[in-house]
C-alpha cells in the first residue's frame, strides 16, 4: 500500500485538484490530504466550511481529509508546510505530491539547500537591515549565494506555489524525511480570474461566486457549494476592523505577524480608516508586504500568538473525512487523530484548542449559522 500526501486548501476544490488526484492514482494506491481548516492562507475565511470541502475532496478520489491546525493554515509560507510536514512526518506516508507553476525541479531542490546555509541566512540579515521585506531578501539572498540571474529567482519564487514547494522540502530536509516528491504542474495561473477553459483558478471560481455567475461546469458536485452556507465577507471585514479598533498595543505585539511598531501602526490606521481595506492600504510600507499586514489583522482576530506556534513531535490532527473503503486502515493513523469534540483534550499542542474554538465560533457568525463545537460529524462517502 503506497500512500501519497497533499497539502491544500481546496477554496474550492475544482477540476484542477482532480487532475492532480488522477496523476497521483496513476502511481500511488491511496490520497490523504491535510486541508487548511474555515480560514486560509490569505488570511480569509474559506468560501464554504471545512466539512463541505473535504466531502468534495472524498467524493473525488482523496481516501483521508485531515485539517491543518488554523495557527499554521493562516502563517506565512514557513509555518504552513512546517505545520503540516510535522503532522504528516508521524504516518506511514510514502510521497508528497504538491502543484507547481513550472516543472523546473532542479531550481526547487538548489534554492531549497540554498535557504539551509550559513551564507544564506547571513545575507538575508543583511538585506532585511536595509528595510526590505522577508520576501524581496529572500529573493535577493538566492540570487547572490546561487549566483543566479535575479529575475528568474523573482520569476520562480513569485509563484505561491513554487514558493511553498520550496518550503515542503525545507522542513522535509529538517526531519531528514525521504519521500518520494510528486509535483503536478499547474494548468491555470493561480491569480488569474479568467473563466476559459475547463482548469481555472480557485481565485477565478471565488471571483464568479461573488458575482453570482455559473461555476457548474469548473467545480465538481458544485451542488455541495451552493447548499452551503457561504462565508460573507462583509461580515469578516466588520469583525475584523471592529476588533483592531477594539485592540490595545500591549496585547497586539504578542501577535504572530507584530513586530518593529507593525501592530501600532495597524491599530492608529483602524480607528481612522473607514474600512478594512483603506487601513491596510495606510499600514502597507516596502518592508511589510499586504499578505503580512492581513495576517496580523487576523491574528488579532483568532488571538494567535507567537508563543502558539509550536512543532510538537506527537502532533495531531482533525479527521474531517473519510472514505469508506480506508476505515479499515485508520488504525495506522489512530494514535494522531482527533474525531471527536471529546478527545479534544487529547489535541497536541494543546493550546490550539482555544484558538479553534474561537476560529470556529468566527466563522459560524461570518457563514450566518449556529455554533456546534470544534467538531461537527465525520464526513464518510
Amino acid at each position: 500500500m503506497k500512500i501519497c500526501a497533499i497539502i491544500c486548501e481546496y477554496n474550492p476544490f475544482h477540476y484542477g485538484h482532480a487532475y492532480q488526484f488522477e496523476k497521483i492514482k496513476e502511481k500511488y494506491d491511496h490520497i490523504i490530504c491535510i486541508m487548511s481548516g474555515n480560514f486560509t492562507q490569505r488570511a480569509e475565511p474559506a468560501i464554504v466550511n471545512k466539512y463541505v470541502r473535504a466531502q468534495q475532496a472524498i467524493l473525488n478520489g482523496a481516501d483521508m481529509v485531515l485539517q491543518l491546525p488554523t495557527p499554521y493554515a493562516c502563517s506565512s509560507a514557513q509555518f504552513f508546510a512546517k505545520g503540516a510536514i510535522n503532522i504528516l512526518r508521524n504516518f506511514p506516508i510514502d510521497a508528497i505530491s504538491f502543484g507547481m507553476e513550472e516543472d523546473n525541479i532542479d531550481l526547487l531542490f538548489k534554492i531549497s539547500e540554498c535557504e539551509k546555509s550559513e551564507n544564506f541566512k547571513k545575507t538575508l540579515k543583511t538585506y532585511l537591515d536595509k528595510g526590505n521585506s522577508y520576501i524581496s531578501s529572500s529573493v535577493k539572498a538566492i540570487t547572490k549565494c546561487l549566483s543566479f540571474d535575479e529575475n528568474n529567482i523573482i520569476d520562480f519564487l513569485s509563484k505561491p506555489n513554487n514558493m511553498l514547494a520550496v518550503e515542503y522540502l525545507k522542513a522535509m530536509n529538517g526531519h531528514s524525511l525521504k519521500w518520494e516528491i510528486f509535483p503536478v504542474k499547474r494548468e491555470s495561473d493561480y491569480n488569474s480570474n479568467s473563466l476559459d477553459g475547463k482548469f481555472v483558478s480557485a481565485s477565478a471560481i471565488r471571483s464568479a461566486l461573488e458575482n453570482k455567475l455559473s461555476i457548474d461546469r469548473f467545480i465538481p458536485n458544485s451542488e455541495l457549494i451552493f447548499s452551503s452556507n457561504k462565508a460573507d465577507k462583509n461580515i469578516f471585514e466588520a469583525l475584523t476592523l471592529s476588533a483592531l479598533r477594539l485592540g490595545d498595543t500591549e496585547t497586539a505585539a504578542a501577535l504572530l505577524n507584530a513586530g518593529e511598531g507593525l501592530e501600532r501602526k495597524l491599530l492608529k490606521n483602524a480607528l481612522i480608516c473607514n474600512s478594512l481595506s483603506d487601513v491596510f492600504d495606510k499600514t502597507k510600507t516596502k518592508r511589510y508586504s499586504y499578505a503580512r499586514i492581513k495576517r496580523l489583522a487576523l491574528d488579532n482576530l483568532l488571538g494567535i500568538k507567537k508563543e502558539d506556534i509550536i512543532f510538537p513531535d506527537n502532533a495531531t490532527a482533525i479527521l474531517l473525512a473519510v472514505k469508506q473503503d480506508f476505515v479499515q486502515h485508520l488504525k495506522l493513523f489512530s494514535p494522531y487523530l482527533i474525531s471527536e469534540n471529546s478527545m479534544l483534550n487529547n489535541f497536541v499542542p494543546q493550546n490550539f484548542v482555544s484558538i479553534e474554538e474561537r476560529a470556529e465560533k468566527t466563522y459560524s457568525t461570518i457563514c450566518s449559522t449556529s455554533y456546534n463545537g470544534i467538531i461537527k460529524k465525520l464526513v464518510k462517502a
